[in-house]
C-alpha cells in the first residue's frame, strides 16, 4: 500500500508538473499571437510591407530534438529520470490534420533495491504512430495538440551482469504498450524552421511477475528543431 500511495503522489505531481506546462504554453502563446486569419507583414530594405512568408502550406515536417522523462522501472518506491532524443516526421493531411510516425529512446539509471551498490541502466525504445490536430496559429507560434499510442522495448539488465533484473525490483525485459499525449509549442524561424517546445504526458504498462501489468502516469518533456517541406 505504501508503495501504491508513493506511485499516486508522484502521478499527481506529473500530472500539475504537465498542466503547468500547458498553461504556460498558452499564455506564449497569448502574448505572441494574433488572430489566426489576420495577416502579419515584415518591413523590406525597400521599405513596402510584404505578407509574411509563413503560411503552414507544407505537407511534411521533420521534427528532432532532444526530452527528458520520469519513469518507474519496476517495484521500486521512487521514480527515475531518463533522458534521449526523439525523431517524428508527419504528413499534414489537412490544414489541421496530421499524421505522425514518431521514434523516442530514453535512458537512465535509477536507484534499485537495498542488495545491489550501484544504479542500474534502465533503457526504452519507443515507436508510435498516431495524430496531430494544428489549433491556434499565426506567423510568430502554432500550438499542435497530438495524442501517439505504440509500444516501448524496454531494456532493465543491461548492466547487471546477466543477472535477473526482477531480483532487484525491476521489470524484465519486455515490450509495453504506451500512450503518449501532449502539446507541442513551435516558435517560428522563418518559414521552414521552427523551434518547438513539447510537454507530454506518457501512460506505460509494464508488468513484473509478482504485481502484474498497471498503467503508470508520468511526465516528459522535449525540445528540439521543426523543418517543413514540400508545399501543397
Amino acid at each position: 500500500m505504501q508503495i501504491f500511495a508513493i506511485q499516486v503522489e508522484g502521478a499527481r505531481k506529473a500530472a500539475i508538473k504537465f498542466s503547468a506546462a500547458v498553461l504556460s504554453a498558452a499564455v506564449l502563446l497569448a502574448l505572441f499571437a494574433v488572430p489566426a486569419h489576420a495577416q502579419d507583414v515584415k518591413v523590406t530594405n525597400t521599405g513596402i510591407d510584404e505578407p509574411n512568408p509563413v503560411t503552414y502550406r507544407n505537407m511534411f515536417e521533420a521534427y528532432g530534438g532532444l526530452n527528458l522523462m520520469t519513469f518507474t522501472a519496476g517495484d521500486l518506491p521512487h521514480r527515475a529520470n531518463l533522458g534521449g532524443v526523439e525523431m517524428l516526421g508527419t504528413w499534414w493531411a489537412t490544414h489541421h490534420i496530421g499524421v505522425g510516425v514518431d521514434a523516442r529512446a530514453e535512458a537512465g539509471t535509477t536507484k534499485a533495491t537495498s542488495n545491489l551498490t550501484y544504479f542500474p541502466l534502465v533503457e526504452q525504445f519507443m515507436l508510435l504512430g498516431g495524430a496531430q490536430w494544428r489549433g491556434p496559429h499565426n506567423a510568430h507560434v502554432s500550438l499542435n495538440y497530438h495524442g501517439y499510442a505504440g509500444g516501448s522495448d524496454g531494456f532493465f539488465n543491461r548492466s547487471l551482469h546477466g543477472a535477473n533484473p526482477v531480483t532487484y525490483g525491476l521489470f524484465p525485459n519486455q515490450i509495453a504498450p504506451v500512450v503518449a499525449t501532449g502539446i507541442s509549442l513551435d516558435w517560428n524561424r522563418s518559414e521552414k524552421w521552427a523551434i518547438r517546445l513539447t510537454p507530454d504526458c506518457y501512460f506505460t504498462h509494464f508488468s513484473t511477475p509478482t504485481s502484474g501489468a498497471e498503467w503508470e502516469e508520468t511526465f516528459g518533456i522535449g525540445l528540439g528543431v521543426v523543418y517543413r517541406f514540400h508545399d501543397k
